[in-house]
């Protein structure tokens, strides 16, 4: 599935969304409060960035921990966000659901 996002500076590139990621583990989802991220290794930059169904960035957190997690109490409910997890030069994208 491929999808369009938007920067800060308003601009658009188009990416794909991915089922899973290695050992990455992201949970609940649906969710209704707190979003768990569980990364195969510490120590290492993973910016995770939150986006809307059209594209926009609604917020950026990083971590070097191997478990970190994002309060998901002021999204809107029944919405479909989607998370990308950058390592490095790649970004994976997941579907979540907030209820």
């Amino acid at each position: 599935e491929c999808i369009v996002l938007v920067d800060d500076s308003g601009a658009t590139y188009a990416t794909t969304i991915e089922t899973h990621s290695g050992d990455t583990r992201i949970y609940p989802n649906p969710v209704s409060d707190k979003l768990y991220f569980e990364f195969p290794d510490s120590g290492f930059k993973k910016e995770i960035t939150i986006y809307n169904t059209i594209g926009q960035m609604l917020l950026t957190r990083e971590t070097f921990n191997k478990h970190f997690e994002i309060d998901m109490r002021d999204f809107a409910q029944s919405k479909v966000l989607l998370v990308g997890i950058m390592f490095g030069d790649t970004t994976n994208f997941f579907k979540v659901i907030k209820v």
